[in-house]
């Protein structure tokens, strides 16, 4: 707070909370920064406060919203909500990437998993690629097949069903 001695973890509140938590919503649903002047009173000095609220957005979609307060007059000009919107891009941008890269690695591990149980099948389990101008080649068998059909992987694959036939 301005013209008071600054103290490690000491936080001004940003004007009435209900104000506050208003600004943030109107700028999570209309996906547009919104500011906020908050006055100050006769009993607190510090509670004149500016604050902006900027959506944080990947694509299409709401992530959440950049919320700063300042006891400066003179907050959040054009220029600095011009940076500040840089910077909502930035953060957005890497909380999606955190959050992509996190359901890739359960997608990963989840086709693992389904590997694991089909390869470790006793049932014979065999895929072929659709394509009947090669007569649908065998692209994949487990080693359930091998010991039900007696012929290697190395020798069905790439090769069509037909083989079984005789």
């Amino acid at each position: 707070c301005a013209g008071q001695p600054e103290t490690l973890g000491r936080l001004c509140r940003p004007g009435p909370e209900a104000a506050v938590d208003t600004l943030v919503v109107k700028a999570f649903a209309a996906r547009r920064p919104r500011l906020l002047h908050t006055a100050a009173t006769d009993t607190d000095a510090c509670a004149e406060r500016h604050t902006a609220a900027i959506p944080l957005l990947a694509g299409a979609q709401r992530i959440g919203v950049l919320c700063l307060t300042s006891a400066e007059t003179a907050s959040f000009d054009s220029e600095e909500i011009d940076l500040l919107l840089e910077l909502a891009d930035d953060i957005a941008y890497g909380v999606d990437s955190l959050r992509t890269r996190e359901l890739h690695r359960q997608a990963v591990e989840s086709l693992r998993l389904r590997e694991r149980a089909i390869e470790s099948s006793i049932n014979a389990i065999v895929i072929s690629r659709s394509d009947p101008a090669a007569d649908n080649p065998v692209i994949y068998a487990n080693t359930g097949f091998e010991r039900m059909s007696g012929y290697p992987l190395d020798e069905i694959l790439g090769r069509s069903l037909r083989i079984l036939l005789g």
